[in-house]
């Protein structure tokens, strides 16, 4: 089972082909992964904060019947920082550009992933003929700092102001000091897998740091703090799939299921013994969730 998310990870890179678009000035890299046999259709993912693209490789890998889409967001990856300040209404915005500027023949579903459950949240709610079905692994629904982990959310968030008053060369060797993200990283995995979580601090210590700038970081970790997808919920009318994690610290399942309730057509699914990284240790039953809702859409 430990070995598992590199070998898909492996599937997803080797099908993925870079791409780039210009949207308001700024260059954006994203990755196509064409389905290898007859299409079911297609899926955009968003990716969560200080996080790329290929954080959902381990879900990608297995939708080998979808054409999938996977941009790095403004700031992050292989994509220039934003014109605007990297807040939740430049994200959202785009996310319409971007999926406008695919030019796809029908409409996609879009996935997002922790911080990217937000971007999605705001664009659907403000503009949900973009997208068919939407799907959020990991919701942030209510406000991090009200989360069941709200002493480590306030000390992050004196900790990232901290940093953002520093030079950027100062602010980086605290934000990606090797025991801030070891930290990070074991407090968010809840597998007892060593080998799994091995691997996972492994993604976390490459990832983590693929940001442009400290002023990308500070401005989108506002963000995410600043909002949340409740704050969308009764405008979001598509169908809408919610995964969360019976163990994540950043939204309990009694919020998550606060917040479903809000959502004129949504369902959630709760899976056991899993955090905020449904996408590393849960991929195969987030999967299996993801096909029965869209098979159930047609």
């Amino acid at each position: 089972m430990s070995v598992l998310p590199a070998q898909i990870f492996a599937k997803a890179q080797a099908r993925g082909v870079r791409n780039e678009i210009v949207i308001d000035g700024s260059s954006i890299a994203y990755w196509t992964y064409p389905a290898k046999s007859k299409s079911n259709g297609t899926i955009v993912f968003v990716h969560g904060f200080r996080g790329a693209h290929d954080g959902l490789h381990a879900i990608i890998g297995q939708l080998e019947d979808f054409d999938c889409i996977a941009p790095d967001i403004p700031g992050y990856g292989a994509s220039q920082p934003a014109k605007t300040p990297h807040d939740l209404e430049t994200y959202s915005s785009f996310l319409g550009k971007f999926i406008a500027g695919l030019k796809l023949p029908s409409k996609p579903t879009v996935l997002g992933h922790s911080f990217g459950t937000m971007i999605v949240a705001a664009h659907a709610a403000a503009q949900a003929n973009d997208m068919a079905e939407v799907v959020l692994i990991n919701p942030v629904s209510k406000p991090s700092l009200q989360g069941p982990r709200r002493f480590i959310s306030t000390l992050t968030s004196g900790f990232f102001w901290f940093t953002s008053k520093l030079p950027e060369r100062g602010s980086r060797f605290f934000v990606d000091s090797w025991p801030i993200l070891q930290f990070v990283s074991s407090v968010m995995s809840k597998s007892h897998d060593r080998a799994l979580r091995a691997w996972i601090h492994r993604q976390h210590h490459t990832t983590m740091k693929n940001y442009a700038s400290k002023a990308v970081m500070y401005e989108s970790y506002l963000a995410s703090v600043q909002h949340c997808v409740e704050e969308y919920a009764p405008r979001i009318l598509n169908r809408t799939l919610m995964i969360a994690g019976e163990k994540d610290d950043i939204t309990s399942v009694k919020q998550q299921t606060e917040v479903s309730a809000k959502l004129p057509n949504a369902q959630l699914v709760v899976i056991p013994k899993v955090g905020h990284l449904i996408h590393y240790e849960a991929s195969e039953a987030a999967v299996t969730e993801i096909r029965k809702f869209l098979k159930a859409s047609k």
